[in-house]
Parts: C-alpha cells; structure tokens; sequence
C-alpha cells in the first residue's frame, strides 16, 4: 500500500475516516477496557465470531472448547485453533493487549501524523523489538485503513462503526 495509502490518509475523506475510528476508541481507554489478553481475545473473538466460533479449517459452527481456555476443537475435523489463528496476529510474539495499545496509539495521534508514529516511540512504549515495532506498525496501519476496517480495529474501536 506505501505512497498510496499515505496519499489517501492525507485526503478528507482519509482524515474522516480515522477520526470516525478514533472516536469508537473505548471513553476510558483500552488499557481499561482491556486491561489483560484474556479480555482482548474474548473481544476479539466476539467480533471475528458474532455468532460463535467457527472454525478456520472447515468453515463448522460445531465447536468445543480445549482445557486451556482460550483454544477451541473443531468437532467436525478435530484442529484445534484460537481467536487469532488464520489471521494477522497467528504466529506473532507480541500479545494481543500491545496490539490493542499499539492501535491506540496510532489512532490517537494528531490527525495528519497517524501515519508518522515512530517504531522508537513503539519500542519504548510497549517493549517490544525494532523489528516487531516495524511489523506491527505496519500490519495495525493497514488493519485501521482497510474499508471495511480490519478485526484490530473492530476489535479495539468498540463504539459502532
């Protein structure tokens, strides 16, 4: 996205768009809102799955939960995944509550910088590495751009969008 995606941000229609998002951000902050992984993958897994988990595999709505909390089973195949397998948060290092913070913080920013946020102001932030603040700047950026909005941002913004 690059060039293209900075040249719509900057655009009306662009800074409308992050400011109808950035009001959705929860009134006390997601830190509250959120104040652990296991409230982030419960909201992420409600908004990924209004009407109950389904699995990533096959597509079937008949599905168990696995001893640790936050895995399901899939009663049709059998595989085992969770709220975040399948999307842009599987197989990533850094938890889903920074990523939550992280979306915040971006949207938070002064209309015109969102995109400028540094990966220094990152690393310091949420003590994660450079090379994990450039992924989830990228990856949340482009989440908060999509039309409609990707699942970070759903998840995070919880007024309507």
């Amino acid at each position: 996205m690059g060039q293209n995606l900075r040249d719509w941000a900057n655009t009306d229609a662009g800074l409308l768009h992050f400011k109808r998002l950035a009001r959705q951000l929860p009134e006390d902050g997601v830190a509250i809102a959120f104040p652990n992984e296991t409230s982030c993958r419960v909201r992420l897994a409600e908004v990924r799955w209004p009407g109950g988990p389904v699995c990533p595999v096959c597509s079937a709505h008949k599905i168990g939960h696995i001893t640790r909390g936050d895995l399901y089973r899939c009663n049709e195949c059998s595989k085992a995944f969770s709220a975040i397998s399948g999307t842009i948060l599987h197989k990533t290092s850094v938890g889903l509550r920074t990523c939550f913070l992280i979306a915040e913080r971006i949207l938070t920013d002064p209309p015109g910088y969102h995109l400028r946020v540094t990966l220094n102001s990152i690393v310091s932030e949420f003590s994660i590495s450079k090379t994990s603040a450039l992924k989830f700047r990228s990856l949340i950026t482009n989440d908060i751009w999509s039309n409609p909005p990707g699942l970070i941002t759903r998840s995070v913004c919880t007024g309507v969008l």
